[in-house]
């Protein structure tokens, strides 16, 4: 039983391996968050120091392409307000991290998806054992056997689903497979692989693919999913 448990499970593993793999091309170098966010600050940062190295600048340019020649029909006067120093930039400090409208940045929310999707690895590797494992089964009067709170009196059928047939606890046509169990896990392998492309570095157009899947998911149990 514990071995058909952990097949059953191991597309949903796949998967939540296949996330934490993506989760981390969010970190580190990858961190886009990182790489956008001082832009604004650098080019301000490079105009304050062509402002404050003008003179310097010119002059090497002019050294390299000659005086220019002025023309006076195009000459106007300047205000000493086009050219001073307004204040408004401000030196950039790598810790002062701006937020989302989730209202922390993107490293915060991606440590805590990384946690959750452990603790989630965790519970359904284990879940088979947990359910499996000889010591927390109640002792044999104190079992439910279906009518009452009482030893099993049925022959007790061995693992895996041909022996089902012969359960009589278990309602299970073997010839039949479960469509909606079959279109779910195709569903979770099909993310997987799209997780796996992505964590790749392809292009991969989760909005439409998504709905596409999930319609076919859907179309065996509660018919097909429209996507607008």
């Amino acid at each position: 039983m514990q071995k058909i448990l952990e097949l059953k499970f191991k597309p949903i593993v796949m998967k939540t391996d296949a996330m934490l793999n993506l989760a981390d091309r969010l970190e580190g170098p990858f961190n886009f968050e990182s790489v956008m966010d001082p832009i604004d600050v650098k080019i301000s940062e490079a105009i304050m120091n062509m402002q404050e190295n003008s003179m310097q600048v010119s002059q090497k340019v002019f050294q390299g392409c000659g005086q220019p020649k002025p023309s006076m029909a195009f000459r106007t006067k300047r205000s000493i307000k086009e050219t001073a120093f307004t204040g408004r930039f401000r030196p950039y400090s790598p810790d002062a991290r701006p937020t989302t409208a989730a209202g922390t940045s993107l490293d915060r929310l991606t440590g805590d998806v990384k946690k959750r999707l452990k603790h989630a690895k965790k519970f359904w590797s284990t879940l088979p054992e947990t359910v499996c494992a000889g010591e927390r089964i109640a002792p044999g009067d104190e079992c439910w056997n279906g009518t009452a709170k009482s030893r099993y009196e049925s022959v007790v059928i061995g693992n895996g689903l041909a022996n089902q047939v012969w359960n009589p606890d278990v309602d299970v046509d073997i010839t039949k497979p479960d469509i909606v169990i079959r279109s779910q896990m195709a569903v979770l392998k099909e993310m997987t692989s799209w997780l796996k492309a992505a964590h790749s570095g392809n292009d991969i157009s989760f909005e439409t693919a998504g709905c596409e899947l999930l319609s076919r998911a859907h179309l065996s149990s509660r018919g097909r999913l429209s996507c607008v």
